[in-house]
């Protein structure tokens, strides 16, 4: 295992980049593994962090949607994707200041 396979999800800034904005409001969890990738994420490491198996996470970076709640919510709580940037929650304050939690 390569110290890659071991980086921690990214922090919550890094979703609120404009160019994520319309991806993440759509759930498109695709765009969030490719822009995991991006950062030399394996797919292993992203399957690792949101408790989905590596087969699933190259089914859904080709195309495959994921359409449950269940699966969106460990998905995204486990790259730390605010919860209010994908519409499962409203913020308070400006996303940078304060993030409602998963739990």
């Amino acid at each position: 295992m390569t110290a890659v396979d071991l980086k921690p999800a990214p922090e919550h800034t890094f979703w609120e980049s404009p160019h994520l904005a319309t991806p993440l409001a759509n759930r498109d969890v695709p765009a969030a593994f490719r822009e995991l990738s991006k950062l030399r994420y394996s797919q292993h490491r992203i399957a690792a962090l949101t408790e989905v198996a590596q087969p699933q996470v190259w089914a859904i970076l080709h195309g495959r949607p994921v359409l449950t709640y269940n699966v969106l919510q460990r998905v995204y709580e486990g790259i730390n994707v605010p919860p209010c940037l994908v519409g499962m929650a409203t913020c308070c304050n400006c996303c940078t200041r304060a993030h409602r939690t998963w739990t």
